[in-house]
């Protein structure tokens, strides 16, 4: 037998830093690169196991060993392959009697032997005593133990410990044979991941994590991470890694991402919304323990991602109305790096609409959420079943009556849902401001209260769960079948309704329905025939719809039962009789307001004078023609349900409200959208752009135009002009170009039908103009100022006027040394348009840089889209 001797090349055994990091960090490890499945950290692992374990540590495929070469390993066993392999590579050898016990327990002492064995550094071990002292010393100086536990058995906490290591240690090769001696030199910076499977480390904080992002306008494309500069495909799973300093192992051939390690410098809280006590300059302080507060303190380039998108963060963004805030320190210096908002939307599923991916809600206006991975819309679903068993899902599995926990960036590109059909029926025994006990069970009330009635203890209800166990709102199995909604058609026949009588309609839910009417059908309190001629004369006019809302009932098979028309409510009625509870059964549908110009103030939810935003007000938005009630046939894609925030703040709106309860909220409200319908046009309010770029391309039909590239309200639209909207601006002699502020009408294809220029920018000069197309009644609805900024606070702006589209000093006192005051609505987004480069990026009101604090020569040159003395946007020209 050769004599081992080992000679060190440099320091051989030099100390490696043990990379494991977080509970679990090393299981996910070997996970990712299919070493390890799912496994109990306390069952002991048994030889069999251990040595499939690692075999697949170094990346060796078992077909094709010999077979047989232990009598206790029989062919059929799971592992015999990998025995095999790992006999004759020599790192396995068995009893030395032919016997291998595969199935018995593996040992301390085994399973280092045939890591180090396995590592290459048998000959050192022989050199410093043999089996089991001379392996184990080896193990100890490559640190191969670190974090191993000694104990006579493996379990599966300590095997994947170990293996973790083995995979990071750097391997051991003989460089020379001498008569008989062997010379072994330690490989530095070879390791079974760079050995055998090929792969790089890369070093890093990890910017972009499957379809999230903290670099700020990041367009992804595809699943990526994004680490030390550099860009690699992998799973969408991994957004968990996102701020995170970690080792990244790449194929650099494929440029795919095949495991991460996180570093030992992060250090992760997650906070609670409710425990956020406040924020303050660069402290967040949170309740740590009952009423104590522990505060954090933020870098000073910190990053703030929300719902998976990075944004500029105002002091409310730190403390989000509900969610969780992620802080991560990624380098250890004591101050939080990274801040990750998850703020959640609760929804209750009304409808799917399957061809188009969208998820519709069932509360105030229908809202809903897109699901689709074209054209740049990303989102990960997660299903759990009425057990509580989760599993990846897709949109069309989403069933109505569901609950939908929703996380979605800003821009609406990127969705993590869950989606729960998980309920409770039990008996209300006690209720509290957030929480109730149901059936000898405290369950939390989320966010979205005001789907839940008056509760009276003592009475059972079936209870909808979201995700986390918290009641999201009260099954509607019960409740009365009678529904509201917008009438759009009846088939008809030549001469009155067709014998199937069929009529469509737009749902509270935001979907058109196409039901059929019943031989019999309630009408206004009636019962008449699905050919009466009554029904004809409220629904057709000369052959056209008579467009309206109605109240309607469906049978168990989907057939109209029951159709309430409209009664018109006298304006000299008094208030008591006008505004009583509202009545809920045939015949009671009532119309309070007919197209009213009402002032919207979005902060408080009211339509002054009239009426206010109810919890569960449904609101239609209909073509503005309609009006005027001309008999026509308009299609159903004009007409649309909206919600509270598709309204812009502190604007005029012509509406209809019907069914207004005492409290003066409505149950339907009607918009009279003026960019709907056939005849789109520019309005006052119309959201203004700043235009980036103007290039050719094709439009909807293929014809060769402009495509426009332009930012309104931090988001930017690239878009075709359409034919029309082309011809009226060559007719005008107008040329839009960058640097411009447009107000822009599109349909629902995306094509600008109709534009305004308001703002010229003039290259050349470096100068701005506002048109004479620009809104001319500032001071009470919609207008532009030009000027440098004064001053301003998070609330208030003071500008230094150089032009005003519509100051008119009759409404008000002449402004004093051309200095004038302006509230800056909440909302307000701003824009920075870089003059030397034509390009466009988002930014804050912070971002304004006065007069007061740097002189007026250095001082913002800003333009001001304003609603009265309110400002809506800001265009900042740098």
């Amino acid at each position: 037998m050769k004599k081992a001797i080992a000679i060190l090349a440099g320091v051989l055994f030099l100390c490696i830093t043990a990379l494991a990091s977080e509970s679990g960090n090393e299981a996910d490890f070997l996970k990712m690169l299919s070493v390890i499945d799912d496994f109990d950290a306390e069952a002991p692992v048994s030889r069999g196991v251990y040595v499939d374990m690692l075999t697949k540590a170094l990346n060796l495929s078992a077909e094709g060993a010999a077979s047989g070469v232990f009598e206790d390993v029989i062919i059929a066993s799971p592992y015999a392959a990998a025995i095999s392999k790992a006999s004759e590579l020599g790192f396995v050898t068995g009893d030395g009697n032919g016997l291998f016990y595969p199935d018995e327990a593996v040992s301390f002492e085994a399973a280092i032997k045939m890591a180090v064995s396995a590592l290459g550094y048998d000959a050192v071990a022989s050199a410093r005593g043999g089996y089991p002292t001379g392996y184990i010393a080896v193990a100890k100086d490559i640190d191969l133990t670190d974090g191993v536990e000694l104990m006579s058995e493996m379990n599966y906490a300590n095997a994947v410990q170990l293996i973790y290591n083995f995979l990071h240690t750097d391997m051991c090769s003989d460089i020379a044979v001498c008569g008989s001696e062997i010379t072994s030199a330690r490989e530095h910076g070879v390791t079974p991941l760079s050995k055998n499977f090929n792969l790089t480390k890369v070093e890093g904080v990890i910017k972009e994590s499957g379809y999230v992002s903290m670099i700020p306008g990041a367009e992804l494309d595809k699943s990526r991470i994004t680490v030390g500069g550099f860009s690699f495909s992998f799973d969408e799973a991994s957004s968990r890694y996102l701020g995170m300093n970690s080792e990244v192992w790449v194929d650099m051939d494929k440029k795919e991402v095949k495991a991460i390690s996180l570093s030992l410098h992060n250090s992760v809280t997650v906070v609670n919304s409710e425990d956020i006590e406040s924020k303050s300059g660069k402290l967040i302080r949170v309740f740590d323990d009952g009423y104590k507060t522990k505060a954090y303190t933020l870098d000073n380039a910190v990053t703030f991602v929300k719902n998976g998108r990075c944004i500029l963060p105002s002091d409310t963004d730190y403390i989000p109305p509900k969610g969780t805030l992620t802080l991560i320190d990624n380098n250890s210096d004591k101050t939080i790096d990274v801040v990750i908002s998850e703020v959640p939307e609760y929804m209750v599923v009304s409808y799917t609409d399957i061809v188009n991916g969208i998820v519709y809600d069932n509360s105030v206006g229908g809202a809903s959420v897109v699901f689709n991975r074209e054209n740049g819309f990303y989102y990960h679903l997660t299903m759990i079943d009425k057990k509580g068993n989760a599993t990846e899902g897709y949109a069309e599995e989403i069933s109505e009556g569901t609950v939908l926990t929703v996380y979605r960036s800003d821009d609406g590109k990127y969705v993590k849902a869950i989606s729960s059909a998980m309920r409770v029926k039990a008996v209300l025994e006690e209720i509290g401001s957030d929480f109730v006990v149901a059936g000898g069970t405290k369950y939390k009330i989320n966010s979205v209260s005001d789907r839940l009635p008056a509760l009276i203890p003592g009475r059972e209800y079936t209870f909808l769960l979201a995700d986390d166990g918290s009641i999201t709102a009260i099954s509607q199995s019960g409740a009365s079948s009678i529904k509201y909604g917008f009438f759009l058609d009846f088939c008809s026949a030549q001469n009155g309704i067709a014998k199937e009588a069929q009529i469509s309609v737009l749902t509270a839910g935001g979907k058109v329905i196409y039901p059929y009417l019943s031989d019999k059908v309630i009408f206004n309190g009636a019962s008449v025939s699905k050919t009466d001629a009554a029904l004809s004369a409220a629904f057709l006019k000369e052959g056209y719809p008579i467009y309206q809302v109605i109240r309607y009932e469906l049978d168990a098979d989907g057939f109209v039962t029951m159709v309430d028309t409209a009664e018109s409510v006298s304006e000299d009625e008094s208030p008591e009789i006008k505004y009583a509870d509202t009545a809920y059964g045939n015949n009671t549908l009532k119309k309070h307001l007919k197209t009213k110009r009402a002032f919207w103030y979005k902060n408080y939810g009211i339509f002054a004078p009239f009426v206010s935003l109810g919890g569960e007000t449904v609101m239609f938005s209909i073509p503005k023609e309609l009006a005027d009630g001309v008999p026509r046939r308009i299609d159903e894609k004009y007409f649309s349900v909206i919600t509270k925030s598709s309204l812009s703040a502190y604007h005029t709106y012509t509406i209809d409200a019907y069914d207004v309860n005492k409290n003066m909220q409505p149950a339907i409200i009607v918009f009279y959208n003026p960019n709907s319908g056939e005849n789109i046009e520019v309005s006052d309010d119309t959201a203004s752009g700043i235009v980036e770029s103007v290039s050719r391309g094709f439009n909807i039909d293929g014809v060769t135009t402009d495509i426009i590239t332009y930012w309104s309200n931090g988001t930017c639209y690239k878009r075709p002009l359409s034919n029309d909207a082309a011809e009226s601006l060559k007719t005008a002699g107008i040329t839009v170009q960058s640097g411009d502020i447009i107000r822009a009408a599109v349909d629902e294809y995306g094509e600008i039908k109709a534009l305004n220029l308001d703002v010229e920018y003039i290259k050349e000069k470096d100068s701005l103009d506002i048109t004479d197309s620009a809104p001319k009644s500032g001071q009470y609805d919609d207008a532009y100022y030009r000027g440098k900024s004064f001053a301003h606070s998070k609330d208030t702006l003071t500008l230094c006027i150089d032009e005003a589209s519509g100051f008119d000093s009759a409404y008000s006192d002449p402004i004093i040394g051309n200095i004038a005051a302006f509230t800056i609505i909440p909302g307000c987004t701003a824009i920075i348009y870089d003059t030397k480069t034509a390009t466009v990026k988002s930014a804050t009101v912070d971002s304004v840089a006065d007069v007061m604090a740097v002189g007026e020569e250095n001082a913002s040159r800003l333009v001001l889209k304003t609603y009265s003395h309110g400002i809506e946007q800001i265009f900042i020209y740098e």
